[in-house]
């Protein structure tokens, strides 16, 4: 991010802040477990330290890690999708894609 950047925001931000929300929608809205939200975010598996050895024995395939993917994706579409009549006004720096009708 650069300095011109940084004043767009009000607060701290950096790219790691995506990290620490999409952990935190995971864990709190979407409902992914433990295992998932470490292995979708590249972290290791937590050791078992408390004598849970249950927890060495969760082995989810592909398929289950694209599921808990497909949730966040579905959750976080949901909350940028705007609402009908909620439309903010296009900024002078937003531009509509028009199809190029020329051949």
């Amino acid at each position: 991010m650069n300095a011109n950047e940084a004043k767009l925001f009000s607060q701290h931000w950096s790219p790691h802040t995506l990290r620490h929300s999409w952990i935190t929608i995971s864990d709190q809205k979407v409902k992914i477990s433990d295992v998932h939200q470490r292995l979708l975010t590249n972290h290791k598996l937590k050791k078992a330290t408390s004598g849970d050895s249950h927890s060495g024995y969760i082995h989810p395939d592909i398929d289950d890690l694209r599921e808990s993917q497909k949730l966040m994706t579905e959750y976080l579409l949901a909350q940028i999708k705007p609402k009908p009549g909620k439309a903010k006004q296009r900024s002078g720096n937003v531009y509509e894609f028009k199809k190029n009708t020329a051949a």
